[in-house]
């Protein structure tokens, strides 16, 4: 091979390596997004100090691993940000920084996701970045830091049951129910959203609390003391079963399993305003 044909195809090697670097810098130019559609099952976040909090998303609700419930509207809205969320700018590609912004695999917070196809990603949201809503990021075996921006970071350093836990169960799905129906052994009752008593009887039902968690319920579960069903126009409708046992009252969603334990004075309230209203 003579000296012109070897500059000849070193020139040829050397424009396609340019070619291959600005495809790759336009690629990234909008931002990498490393959880853009994915069906999260679940999330779990692990703090310094090894205190973890899992999220499990069960049908349309997402529930501690405890089964308690967990805040729906947090929950949505964390997925909601990661779906969009853009690694773009870059900030250090060097470990020796690591602890500086936070993010060292040691001592700093890590945030694992879980999808349905077993795929799994950890990073670390390292310390606020210079507006309200960014962050410092970097996912495992990287080594590079990006600044992150429109991210809550507080939903994601909080593995605390606390701030996770929603005791008010019947409250979900209310705002979108264009109708309840409530069934007891000897009676049922149907209310539609031009109701006037609707309002009322959505704030009777919202004001249900969960107190704990029955696992060895021992009742018969066709049986129950009470029936609630929230009808929807547009998604699969929403069936509450309230039973009695001993001097509680338990309550299970279908398609969750667990029994909760919630105050007795609402179930008779909302007995009350059912059923009186419609004498």
């Amino acid at each position: 091979m003579n000296k012109k044909t070897t500059l000849i195809l070193l020139a040829v090697f050397l424009a396609l390596v340019v070619v291959v670097f600005l495809k790759e810098r336009v690629n990234f130019a909008g931002g990498y997004q490393p959880f853009k559609g994915m069906d999260i099952k679940s999330i779990t976040i692990k703090d310094a100090q090894s205190k973890t909090i899992t999220l499990q998303k069960k049908g349309t609700g997402w529930f501690l691993k405890s089964g308690w419930p967990a805040k729906e509207d947090l929950c949505k809205k964390m997925t909601e940000e990661l779906r969009v969320l853009k690694l773009k700018d870059i900030i250090s590609t060097n470990p020796e920084r690591f602890k500086e912004f936070m993010v060292t695999p040691r001592g700093a917070v890590a945030v694992t996701v879980n999808t349905r196809d077993e795929n799994n990603i950890t990073f670390y949201p390292g310390k606020p970045g210079p507006s309200r809503t960014s962050i410092y990021f970097r996912l495992e075996r990287s080594s590079t830091v990006y600044l992150v921006r429109r991210i809550s970071r507080y939903l994601y350093v909080k593995p605390d049951k606390n701030f996770w836990r929603d005791s008010y169960f019947f409250k979900k799905g209310l705002k979108k129910a264009e109708k309840i129906e409530i069934e007891t052994i000897n009676d049922s009752y149907s209310v539609s959203r031009s109701s006037g008593i609707f309002e009322k009887l959505s704030k009777k039902l919202a004001s249900f609390k969960i107190t704990g968690i029955e696992k060895a319920p021992g009742i018969s579960k066709d049986k129950p003391y009470m029936v609630i069903k929230y009808i929807y126009p547009d998604r699969d409708n929403e069936i509450y079963r309230i039973f009695t046992s001993g001097d509680k009252y338990l309550v299970s969603k279908e398609g969750i399993g667990e029994f909760y334990i919630i105050d007795s004075a609402p179930v008779a309230a909302i007995k009350a305003e059912a059923f009186d209203s419609s004498n």
